[in-house]
């Protein structure tokens, strides 16, 4: 399989109200505008995360996006 990914970002989410990791939160991806879930990448190679991505302990999650 070949993909075109974007550019990596490193997404980090906290808990509201003392700043904490979010640790296991959730990210669910979809398809814009539709309820269609959407294919997320963990490395640059094409490794799919699950849908949803679960954030680690850090409350971080490596996400690249197929740009098409």
């Amino acid at each position: 399989m070949s993909v075109s990914l974007s550019t990596w970002f490193d997404a980090r989410f906290f808990k509201t109200g003392n700043n904490a990791p979010l640790t296991g939160g959730k990210i669910y991806t979809y398809l814009a505008g539709t309820t269609t879930p959407a294919a997320t990448y963990s490395n640059y190679s094409g490794a799919t995360n699950t849908n949803p991505i679960i954030l680690d302990a850090d409350g971080r999650a490596n996400i690249y996006l197929d740009d098409a």
